[in-house]
């Protein structure tokens, strides 16, 4: 997943994994966290692991981007999926 996430992102999959808190590294991990969480049966532990993070902060990094997504859909910023615009 990190070298998926590294490529879509356009960044190396080294600063992915480093401890540099830029703002586009610590929103491409946030994804990583919540795609990971939605689509994997894996634990936050084992996804920490593989992104060289505690398991809170997968868990605070997938709250964070529930959160904006919820946040988008209810001031109809974006659309979920199966919802046809008028």
């Amino acid at each position: 997943l990190p070298l998926a996430l590294a490529e879509a992102f356009d960044i190396p999959v080294g600063d992915l994994l480093s401890n540099r808190s830029y703002p586009h590294l610590v929103f491409a991990r946030h994804i990583g966290f919540a795609i990971a969480t939605q689509m994997t049966d894996r634990g936050t532990s084992t996804i920490g692991r593989l992104f060289r993070r505690d398991h809170t902060t997968v868990m605070y990094g997938r709250d964070k981007m529930t959160a904006l997504v919820r946040n988008a859909l209810a001031q109809d910023e974006i659309t979920a999926p199966g919802d046809r615009a008028a």
